[in-house]
């Protein structure tokens, strides 16, 4: 082929891959190439002095690599820093230190960053994502051991959109795997008669086996 060769930065995977030891911080670096970054790279870079489009670069990046913790790092500083006009949705970030605490079995912190994205989403998003943040209290209620106030969330959730199956089937599911077969029950049933009225032939096999496997437990 004519003309320049194309010059592959090995360099950049290698440091990717963690194959590069010492050396500058990457901040030291220029420009900074935050998709490079391996984990060591992500634990060094400081926020101060980030831009939020790279801050938010880093949390990608991290998950990338499954260094949620520090992904965890970048999605409170994300939430903690002002509304964006251009970034008015920050669901993904709430939501990511939602499940950070659920995974520490800590449901008082991941009810109250639960509620801290959800008053956030009203003031600064319109309250786009309320049935999202929805659907999370509901199913954190269940893991919790609160059936009856996770039962009234799901079904809060349910009247407010009555034909988007994945609330029921996840109400449903939830309440199975909780072992708590007489709600499950309930919740399939409905769920079957909505479907079977609108002739959806897919979601009603998908309920029915649901069903089979609430009265199953129950």
């Amino acid at each position: 082929m004519g003309g320049k060769e194309s010059i592959y930065d090995f360099n950049r995977l290698r440091r990717k891959l963690n194959l590069i030891q010492g050396g500058d911080t990457p901040t030291a670096v220029a420009p900074l190439d935050i998709t490079a970054m391996n984990v060591e790279d992500l634990a060094k870079l400081p926020l101060d002095g980030l831009e939020p489009s790279q801050v938010e670069l880093a949390f990608q990046t991290a998950l990338a690599l499954d260094a949620k913790h520090f992904a965890g790092k970048f999605a409170r500083a994300l939430v903690e820093a002002p509304p964006r006009v251009d970034r008015p949705d920050r669901y993904p970030w709430h939501n990511h230190l939602i499940n950070l605490a659920l995974a520490e079995d800590d449901f008082q912190k991941s009810i109250d960053c639960l509620n801290e994205g959800e008053k956030d989403d009203c003031e600064h998003n319109e309250g786009r994502r309320r049935n999202d943040y929805e659907l999370r209290r509901a199913q954190i209620l269940v893991k919790k051991g609160d059936h009856q106030q996770a039962e009234e969330s799901f079904s809060r959730l349910i009247d407010r959109a009555p034909n988007e199956w994945k609330y029921r089937g996840s109400a449903t599911e939830s309440f199975l795997s909780a072992r708590q077969g007489a709600i499950a029950v309930k919740f399939a049933e409905s769920a079957l008669a909505e479907v079977k009225k609108n002739n959806n032939r897919d979601q009603e096999g998908y309920f029915q086996e649901l069903l089979e496997a609430a009265r199953r437990q129950s």
